[in-house]
């Protein structure tokens, strides 16, 4: 089991294609990739501060607790 850190997650989000051919043959070998809480939390702050990001999700209801967070729901 692998679990990424947040800055990685980023650079894989960022299109970086090292992190992009680690992360397939991670899974190509078997590998459960996870990321955890604390993940979740930082990119979702990441954002509500960067750019007005807004959080495209079908589970609008997990997130309205967040204050500033700006969600959508494209379904």
């Amino acid at each position: 089991m692998i679990f990424l850190d947040t800055n990685i997650i980023s650079y894989y989000f960022n299109a970086n294609t090292k992190i992009k051919e680690k992360i397939l043959d991670a899974i190509d070998n078997g590998e459960d990739i996870c990321m955890t809480v604390i993940n979740i939390y930082e990119i979702l702050k990441g954002f509500k501060w960067k750019n007005n990001g807004i959080l495209i999700s079908n589970n609008i209801k997990h997130y309205e607790g967040i204050e500033g967070l700006k969600l959508e729901n494209w379904l």
